[in-house]
């Protein structure tokens, strides 16, 4: 397979890592209180997907509002 044809879902998607800030208490609440924030839900190592626009069978990165996701987690 040509490396022209493999996909990365996870590179080029908005998705700021943070990593160094992510023990920082008061930043991960600013983060969490802020309306733009969206999140990422996971299912054993997967991340939930919608259909993309445009593709038959395309996919993509599924983003959730924080009180949406906070409603999944908590179910």
């Amino acid at each position: 397979m040509a490396l022209s044809t493999i996909v990365n879902t996870f590179a080029g998607n908005p998705l700021d890592r943070a990593s160094e800030r992510r023990v920082d208490a008061a930043w991960l609440k600013n983060r969490l209180d802020d309306p733009e924030t969206l999140a990422v839900a996971l299912w054993n190592g997967k991340p939930l997907v919608e259909d993309a626009p445009g593709g038959e069978k395309a996919v993509r990165i599924a983003y959730l509002s924080v009180p949406m996701a906070r409603e999944i987690a908590a179910s």
